[in-house]
């Protein structure tokens, strides 16, 4: 009965998996759009960079992400993904 249940369970889950749409290039998620940081997050990045020496400043991206993701409301879009690629 617990096998039963185990596979019922299973199969639930991944019907649900099914349902979520993967990425999709709509507007707001397209990798090829020109994606910058508002004129008030500038002044972050900035200061987030400050805190790297100069040949470090890869480490950074992480907290750039997380400035990018907070400026979208809480989601990343992939052009802001490709515009943190620090070189």
């Amino acid at each position: 009965m617990f096998a039963r249940l185990a596979n019922q369970r299973l199969l639930e889950i991944r019907q649900a998996f099914r349902r979520i749409p993967q990425h999709i290039d709509n507007p707001d998620n397209n990798p090829d759009l020109l994606w910058e940081f508002s004129d008030a997050n500038k002044e972050k990045v900035k200061e987030i960079l400050s805190h790297y020496p100069s040949n470090y400043k890869q480490s950074a991206v992480i907290p750039l992400l997380d400035l990018a993701q907070q400026q979208h409301g809480g989601w990343l879009p992939v052009s802001a993904m490709n515009a943190a690629d620090i070189s």
